[in-house]
């Protein structure tokens, strides 16, 4: 850790949706109401920060230990895609912001939250939302979707590059196969340039019932939420 100031704590996420996440918290578990949490893919440490300040006992964690600036936090250096080092059943929230996207092994770090939560605790992560309409128009002419861009021929920086774009069906496959079950799935904000293109939400329903029937994870791929969406955020629970 460094000896920079906290106060020049930056949040490498897009503005205000930290806020939104922290309320997503608040909603949950009140002030102080859940006991000790894991930051993964902490960063600078601004998340964490704000968890700090509403009473939790936080740790985190990020592949760049150099960048992580909070004091009086415990931290520790992880590759997560391979490893979260702490003991079985340590935690009762472990919160993922923006990291899935990042990672080659996103089932290996399911596995692990759920091995560092205690029974009932609760897994929480967010990820640019690839099945907007938005989205899928970029791909379509493009290649590329929504927040994904061309990888550089290096290998890249992993904190910047955003590598693996999964769709909603195959985060809950990958969920589910990890122990957990699915307890809300939810957006940050609508996007106002996919709500211009819900003209096409007729033509979405009809393809979807034709090829799909009533097809439960077809049906949640064109739900609102998916379709206008601009994160998707996902709330899974440990099983007892």
């Amino acid at each position: 850790m460094n000896d920079s100031s906290q106060s020049e704590i930056e949040a490498l996420t897009i503005p205000g949706f930290h806020d939104v996440m922290e309320t997503f918290i608040q909603k949950h578990w009140g002030d102080g109401g859940i006991q000790k949490i894991l930051d993964v893919g902490a960063g600078q440490g601004a998340f964490t920060k704000r968890l700090k300040e509403r009473g939790c006992e936080v740790s985190a964690c990020d592949l760049h230990q150099d960048q992580f600036r909070l004091k009086n936090v415990e931290f520790k250096p992880a590759d997560i895609s391979r490893h979260i080092p702490w003991p079985d059943e340590t935690f009762n929230l472990v919160i993922g912001l923006e990291v899935v996207e990042h990672l080659d092994g996103a089932s290996t770090f399911f596995q692990e939250a759920h091995r560092v939560l205690k029974p009932g605790g609760f897994f929480l992560i967010s990820t640019p939302n690839i099945l907007s309409i938005k989205s899928r128009l970029q791909y379509l002419f493009s290649g590329f979707f929504y927040a994904f861009k061309p990888l550089p021929d290096s290998c890249g920086d992993a904190v910047i590059d955003h590598i693996t774009p999964l769709p909603l069906d195959l985060y809950l496959y990958r969920l589910r196969r990890g122990g957990f079950s699915i307890a809300e799935i939810t957006t940050d904000k609508w996007q106002r340039s996919s709500m211009l293109g819900m003209l096409l939400y007729p033509c979405i329903q009809f393809y979807t019932a034709v090829k799909y029937g009533r097809n439960s994870s077809a049906l949640q791929q064109n739900s609102f939420t998916c379709l206008l969406g601009r994160k998707l955020i996902l709330l899974a629970q440990k099983q007892e």
